[in-house]
């Protein structure tokens, strides 16, 4: 782990994006460092359902690395990647489906984000991928109850 320029498990939010503002880390590096760890881990683990595509990961995170430069920041979490529930709906477009953990829906296209997406990607965050969960989210009611 000594090759890695933070510590993914163990770096909170503020931590990162106080060494985003110091100019000690970039938003590319962070990115770049969360991959690594999600390929080391994931395949074991399961963690994720998707993540987006890496070129537009990098893409996205050099160009608010770029506005960070010019000082522009949408906020105080410019360049900091997130995770969403596979259950949040995003567009086609970010690269990930929204299955809500159900094969059946493996191929369906949302046409737009869910307005909570759009609010994340309008302050700055990077959606980074979509975290495993159980088929619709466990969800049960009575009226699937049996008796």
């Amino acid at each position: 782990m000594s090759t890695l320029l933070f510590d993914p498990l163990t770096t909170t939010t503020v931590e990162l994006q106080q060494r985003l503002v110091s100019g000690k880390l970039n938003s590319v590096q962070i990115i770049e460092t969360y991959l690594t760890q999600i390929d080391a881990h994931n395949p074991a683990l399961n963690a994720f359902i998707s993540i987006a595509p890496r070129d537009g990961l990098r893409s996205i995170a050099a160009a608010l690395d770029a506005e960070r430069a010019a000082g522009s920041l949408r906020g105080h979490f410019h360049g900091i990647p997130i995770v969403l529930k596979d259950s949040i709906m995003t567009a086609s477009e970010l690269g990930m489906p929204t299955t809500a953990g159900s094969f059946a829906l493996v191929q369906a296209k949302c046409k737009k984000n869910a307005p909570l997406v759009e609010k994340l990607i309008d302050a700055g965050l990077i959606i980074l991928g979509k975290a495993n969960l159980t088929e619709f989210c466990g969800l049960k009611t009575s009226a699937m109850m049996p008796g």
